[in-house]
């Protein structure tokens, strides 16, 4: 604002006009926002990938993790949003091709590896895992369940669902 000001004590009418009015403008259209998220907040709706379970999860876990923690998720917005944690899956907005390999074929040393100190995933990508993918997980040591939370998928979907999140911190590498 001080270099528009000052850029502007040198122009004609016609200008500061139409950066006062390009101004108001931009405080109308803030006002108007605000009241409208005003009215929404009473409100809230979850995005389309954050599932009741997630919330149950957010609730009981949110920013309680180590502050170096990284979480490892196959959706890379859910463990970010649900922990308050960086995942390192993504690269301007793209998945990064480290991350999609580790998805397609996790282990906890190879995660572990990655820098990842968590893993937070639901049933649906658990029972997606081949039946020796899942035993790196079951039988290794030092793979340790932090939290566990059983429900439904949704009101209108009452198939089973969990939310699982793992501490992968003492696999070190083999």
């Amino acid at each position: 604002m001080p270099l528009a000001w000052a850029w502007l004590r040198g122009r004609g009418e016609a200008a500061r006009l139409a950066a006062a009015g390009a101004a108001g403008l931009a405080v109308f259209s803030g006002l108007v926002l605000f009241g409208i998220q005003l009215i929404a907040a009473r409100q809230p709706v979850r995005p389309t990938f954050i599932s009741h379970l997630d919330v149950r999860m957010h609730r009981e876990l949110w920013n309680r993790l180590p502050p170096n923690a990284m979480v490892f998720d196959p959706d890379p917005r859910r463990a970010v949003t649900v922990l308050g944690r960086p995942s390192d899956a993504m690269h301007f907005w793209t998945p990064r091709p480290d991350w999609a390999a580790l998805v397609a074929d996790p282990d906890p040393y190879a995660l572990r590896v990655a820098g990842y100190t968590h893993l937070y995933f639901d049933l649906d990508y658990w029972e997606g895992l081949s039946p020796l993918r899942r035993e790196r997980f079951e039988t290794s040591a030092c793979v340790q369940t932090v939290n566990e939370g059983h429900g439904v998928r949704s009101l209108d979907d009452q198939r089973r669902d969990f939310r699982r999140l793992l501490e992968i911190t003492a696999c070190q590498a083999r």
